[in-house]
């Protein structure tokens, strides 16, 4: 019996521990990532997926208008990926595994104030998000353009 338990228990910490991405601000992501984009799923094989990229709002190299990505194991809180509707893609440079896991999210399924898989924003709140995103790259934009450039 206390087998069981421990394996309820673990399971359940699990499960918590997936969809733990629900509640990292946007901000937070935004700032962590070293790749933001928009992105729509044009195919899939496996765990690799071609993407039509909407909107790229950070990253150092300018992306064309098709991209690969690897999707993982539908790691963004058991949401599967479907070609029906736009991704918000978050790709970092660390091995956080919060970030790596939550490295995606449909954008009709995050909310900018408590992001939620149960119940998605309108689409005057998707359109709040993409213009906090488009704040968040000017943001960036700026503080990178204010960094002095050093010549060796």
């Amino acid at each position: 019996m206390q087998k069981v338990c421990l394996i309820f228990l673990l399971m359940l910490s699990l499960n918590t521990f997936a969809c733990s991405c629900e509640s990292i601000p946007l901000d937070e992501r935004f700032r962590e990532a070293s790749l933001v984009v928009t992105v729509r799923l044009l195919e899939r094989s496996g765990n690799r997926g071609s993407f039509e990229l909407i909107e790229q709002y950070k990253g150092t190299s300018k992306l064309g208008p098709k991209i690969s990505l690897s999707m993982g194991a539908n790691n963004s809180c058991d949401v599967p990926h479907s070609s029906a509707v736009n991704y918000l893609v978050f790709i970092a440079d660390t091995t956080n595994p919060g970030m790596v896991a939550c490295n995606s999210m449909p954008l009709e399924r995050y909310r900018l104030d408590s992001p939620s898989v149960e119940s998605g924003p309108s689409e005057s709140e998707v359109e709040n998000i993409l213009e906090v995103l488009r704040i968040l790259k000017m943001k960036n934009d700026m503080r990178e353009n204010a960094k002095p450039k050093l010549d060796y």
